[in-house]
């Protein structure tokens, strides 16, 4: 029987712990992990995750040329829409007013309305004193070429008649003095 509770005290007293420490070990293990991604998920939402930029505000082109307006407003990421307007305080063909005003907060992409002096017939002539311009077929630059106005040469004056937006910037349509009737980009020639 000495040896019945002998052995009972060895049992007893050499029951290896070892499952509960492997368990202990298994759930710290899990939850330094846990806390690691974690830190990790907030690091990378806060810090690595700009935060939503303010929406931007529509540009002052009270004053401009209507080319030069729409070229701010597309750099500017809005879109425009472009009635005429008759004035005698702005000259033909700037900007009178606009809607929404200069400073409103305007998501990107909206559209602008634009104001512009139209009285009577306008002209437009070459801009550039260096260079002449081709006045194309279709509001491309790769479209045929119907004519050309010499560098410096403002004693041809082309009637304007419309506008149009192309990949390659705004159009006017004109018609020459000699009566043909053609497009030149809006960024070569000024108003007369």
């Amino acid at each position: 029987m000495e040896q019945n509770l002998e052995h009972q005290s060895y049992v007893q007293n050499n029951y290896p712990p070892q499952k509960n420490n492997q368990n202990i070990a298994l759930w710290i293990c899990v939850g330094l992990l846990a806390t690691i991604l974690f830190v990790f998920g907030l690091f990378t939402f806060f810090i690595l995750i700009p935060p939503p930029s303010p929406t931007p505000t529509v540009p002052n082109v009270a004053g401009f040329e209507m080319g030069d307006a729409i070229n701010k407003m597309e750099t500017s990421c809005y879109s425009c829409r472009i009635f005429n307007e008759k004035s005698d305080s702005v000259p033909e063909g700037h900007i009178i007013r606009q809607s929404p005003t200069a400073g409103t907060r305007l998501k990107q992409g909206e559209t602008v309305t634009l104001y512009v002096c139209e009285n009577e017939k306008r002209y437009l002539v070459n801009r550039f004193s260096t260079s002449g311009i081709y006045i194309r077929a279709q509001a491309s630059t790769y479209s045929s070429k119907l004519g050309y106005i010499a560098a410096g040469d403002t004693s041809i004056k082309l009637e304007y008649l419309s506008y149009t937006y192309a990949t390659d910037g705004v159009w006017y349509y004109i018609k020459h003095p000699y009566g043909f009737y053609g497009y030149v980009r809006s960024d070569v020639v000024r108003w007369w």
